[in-house]
């Protein structure tokens, strides 16, 4: 019966399964609670910056300035096509060359998901 079990599971969806011993979980309380407090060894550092008014988006983005041109991955160089769901968004400057100031994630065929203020160039 368990080669019988272990055959139908490697046929089936994996989905069907994770939704049953989800509800199986909760019907059973088995629930996580939450907690206000960071688990150990999480920084508060990657966590959003508390706003110092409502006006302040100017001052947050600007506050640092522009650090060293990024790179991809750990500060290394990356190959051609190594990051194939990434895409980079640049605009045309006047003396013809392109500044790449942005990046995206390829999420379908011709859309590339990127921040909002990616979609205008200051300059």
């Amino acid at each position: 019966m368990a080669a019988h079990c272990v055959k139908w599971i490697r046929a089936s969806s994996i989905l069907p399964l994770i939704i049953i011993a989800q509800f199986i979980g909760s019907a059973r309380g088995t629930l996580l609670a939450t907690s206000s407090k960071l688990a150990e060894g999480i920084s508060t550092t990657f966590l959003p910056n508390e706003r110092e008014s409502v006006d302040d988006c100017h001052l947050r983005y600007y506050k640092y300035g522009k650090g060293p041109e990024p790179l991809p991955a750990f500060g290394r160089p990356a190959y051609l096509r190594e990051f194939a769901h990434m895409a980079a968004v640049g605009w045309t400057r006047a003396d013809g060359t392109i500044g790449w100031n942005c990046g995206g994630s390829l999420i379908w065929e011709n859309y590339v998901l990127t921040a909002a203020h990616c979609t205008a160039d200051d300059e």
